[in-house]
């Protein structure tokens, strides 16, 4: 299963932030999504996992031809990781967390508007002030079948074929809200 979570940025002046919005339509909301897969561990019973993929301004996520140089060489100058969550939705969730105030949580995709057939909010996962988990165990309103199941490193090799292999970061353009719906359509 898979889904796109989502935390408020911390914002700095909200007057500042709503001039910056109405100068700047193109500028994505002031929020951080992450891919996230749901799924569980073969060979052990009651076993969740979750596959968290995020993309922010340290993140690159070199080409093809890139990553075969970097093999050939033995080295690793372009890092992309994903982190994979045990047992754990509330451990998942808090990866999006930029500080220990701010741990609202709520899943932005995949529930879709019966009327006009949009994805729209659909729950929280945790919630301030204290991060407690509201959403447990598996919700079906919460996640959106995958194409086809895929294994770990099915899911790891989706991202170097996302929409933004070999861009810079940069807040308008190539920003983890595009990372995240690219991963959502090819999962």
């Amino acid at each position: 299963h898979k889904a796109i979570w989502a935390v408020s940025l911390p914002q700095t002046n909200p007057t500042c932030d709503r001039v910056t919005s109405y100068l700047f339509p193109s500028v994505p909301n002031l929020e951080h999504w992450a891919f996230v897969a749901r799924g569980s561990i073969p060979g052990l019973v009651d076993s969740e996992a979750y596959f968290v993929a995020q993309y922010n301004s340290d993140s690159y996520i070199p080409t093809a031809a890139q990553r075969e140089e970097e093999r050939r060489s033995e080295g690793q100058k372009f890092k992309f990781v994903a982190d994979l969550v045990e047992n754990c939705k509330r451990h998942a969730a808090l990866l999006l967390c930029t500080t220990r105030t701010k741990t609202h949580v709520w899943v932005y995709l995949p529930v879709k508007n019966e009327l006009n057939n949009e994805y729209e909010f659909r729950g929280d996962i945790i919630r301030d002030p204290d991060g407690t988990l509201v959403s447990e165990g598996y919700d079906e309103y919460l996640w959106a079948k995958m194409r086809r199941p895929l294994k770990l490193g099915e899911l790891n090799e989706l991202i170097y074929t996302s929409d933004l292999v070999g861009k810079e970061y940069t807040a308008a353009e190539h920003n983890c809200q595009m990372f995240a719906k690219s991963m959502f359509r090819q999962a």
